[in-house]
């Protein structure tokens, strides 16, 4: 103690030095060495005091040797702690000595969090555990063997995940024993989704059509009889579907390869019908360009999907003016989900929707490109980013017309359908000013299509669902079809399409066609029409034009 007051004085003295006053009695080079003076007899009167304290009776190196437990090592650190606090309260000891013995038993303390022996003493724990924790009753060996089913294995998996729950939360079990369990059940799980995803794998493989477009082609089976037999293919999935037969990767490749066929079906009609679609009520795309809303209107049915059309233009412009007015304005979302069966309109909206975001200022060009999983999904790794981002950029400035968007989520979990998704949620990002997307299919689909994604739920919030056509709308269809092409109907016959429109709604099952099923039907009556007039000699106008009974019933 002495020796700090001396060094307190020496540098009071220094400290009260002024340059402007008397007569100079210390330098700098005073004032520097005095500070190195007195730090370095400070720093050696720490290390004495830490020296005349009493050593710790036990060190961590004593439970690594086995000399002390754990517990008994914390308990000492603690009564060492508590002591220190004492002695000084007391002022049995200086703030110097106080210090020493704190800064000791911090360096204890950190010792004892030892990471590689907490690692080793955790393993120890988790084998003395195994040593309680009795096997699993039913293993997926149980499943290939067909002691269990699929079903009771996992509801047995379920139970038993629930039970080491509840033995862990009323204190039978350690936390070392419920985590033996977990393993144990995490390692059949990886049994179960692997040999699943291979008998998956197996039967997905085995999903093929009997009938294909090819054979229509070589003349093995009619165009009538391949459409019948695709019916019915579909009605068939849906049903094994609802009776729980196949899992959901099977139907998703099941409608997969339907699409696949049917699609096969339609583009051999593309080049025919190409000039004549121009004229068909689902592209009049220059007649859109000129009044968007009117040609909207003037579609056949679809009220409901006219009235959130409507909605959603006039909350456009209520915005804009908002915004051109300097108030706040709320932050506009154009991306639509659509909603329906085939052949209800989907695809025509969307080539309106995207003129009249033109016409509001949205989009310059308000185009409408349309794909589906075929082309954004590439067959190889890297490939579905191109393919992605090349349609994407061809619908820059317009709409963005995904088809039967849920399929890309439908080749399980090493597709490449995620990485079509993914980016084009980036792509929606980087061109949000440029590109508007809207997504079509099956109702139930979409909606579970959109829930397995966080980025595609914030994207896409307006959903607009298309209603199936009413027996009096499809022949308004067929109407407007025979007006275009310079068709009419023989008296009566009006009748006898109306019966089988009707006939044809109240039989409707969910993959119905709608308008599809009104062109398929108007396309058959030509062909048959044609095979009538051939055998004829003398071909009028009116010949030509009329639609006779015997060309509607085959």
């Amino acid at each position: 103690m002495k020796i700090l007051k001396a060094l307190k004085d020496k540098w009071n003295g220094v400290d009260n030095y002024h340059p402007n006053i008397g007569k100079v009695q210390y330098t700098w080079e005073d004032v520097e060495n005095t500070r190195k003076d007195v730090e370095n007899k400070m720093e050696e009167y720490q290390n004495t005091v830490r020296e005349d304290q009493v050593n710790l009776k036990y060190k961590w190196e004593d439970v690594k040797s086995g000399k002390i437990t754990e517990e008994e090592y914390h308990r000492f650190l603690k009564e060492y702690n508590e002591e220190t606090h004492k002695l000084f309260k007391e002022r049995k000891i200086t703030y110097q000595e106080y210090s020493a013995r704190n800064d000791i038993w911090l360096e204890e303390l950190e010792k004892s969090d030892d990471d590689e022996w907490i690692e080793i003493k955790f393993q120890n724990k988790k084998e003395e555990a195994k040593k309680n924790v009795k096997d699993l009753k039913y293993k997926w060996e149980d499943v290939k063997n067909g002691k269990i089913t699929e079903p009771e294995f996992r509801k047995y998996l379920d139970e038993y995940s629930d039970e080491t729950d509840k033995l862990e939360k009323e204190g039978k079990i350690t936390l070392e024993e419920k985590l033996v369990r977990g393993d144990i059940l995490y390692e059949e799980h990886c049994k179960w989704f692997e040999e699943r995803d291979k008998l998956i794998e197996e039967r997905v493989k085995q999903i093929d059509l009997k009938y294909k477009w090819e054979d229509v082609r070589s003349g093995k089976i009619t165009k009538v009889e391949y459409d019948r037999y695709l019916d019915e293919y579909s009605e068939k999935t849906d049903k094994l579907r609802k009776e729980g037969k196949i899992t959901s990767e099977e139907f998703a490749e099941r409608i997969r390869i339907w699409n696949e066929e049917y699609n096969k079906r339609l583009k051999e009609h593309k080049t025919r019908l190409v000039e004549e679609d121009k004229k068909e009520v689902a592209k009049p795309l220059q007649k859109v360009h000129e009044n968007p809303q009117k040609e909207l209107q003037n579609l056949i049915g679809l009220n409901s999907v006219k009235t959130e059309i409507e909605t959603l233009t006039n909350f456009i412009k209520i915005q804009q003016l908002r915004k051109d007015k300097g108030l706040k304005s709320s932050q506009l979302n154009y991306h639509c989900v659509f909603t329906g069966n085939p052949g209800t309109g989907k695809t025509t909206v969307g080539r309106i929707i995207g003129a009249i975001y033109k016409e509001l200022g949205i989009l310059k060009s308000g185009h409408l490109v349309e794909t589906d999983r075929s082309g954004l999904v590439g067959e190889y790794i890297g490939h579905t980013a191109v393919k992605t981002n090349k349609i994407i950029d061809s619908a820059l400035d317009g709409v963005l017309f995904i088809d039967e968007a849920y399929s890309l989520i439908a080749g399980g979990r090493n597709d490449f359908g995620k990485e079509a998704i993914a980016t084009l949620l980036k792509r929606m990002e980087d061109d949000r000013d440029r590109l508007v997307v809207v997504l079509a299919g099956y109702t139930d689909e979409m909606k579970d299509f959109i829930n397995t994604n966080p980025g595609l739920e914030s994207r896409f919030n307006r959903y607009i669902e298309f209603p199936d056509y009413s027996d009096s709308e499809l022949y308004q269809i067929f109407e407007l079809n025979l007006k275009n092409f310079d068709y009419h109907l023989a008296d009566n016959v009006d009748d006898i399409v109306k019966t089988i429109f009707t006939k044809a709604v109240e039989n409707k099952d969910r993959n119905f066609g709608n308008a599809r099923f009104v062109r398929n039907f108007f396309e058959k009556t030509l062909e048959r029409q044609s095979n009538r007039l051939a055998k004829e000699v003398k071909l009028t106008a009116e010949c030509l034009s009329e639609i006779t009974e015997s060309d509607i019933i085959d």
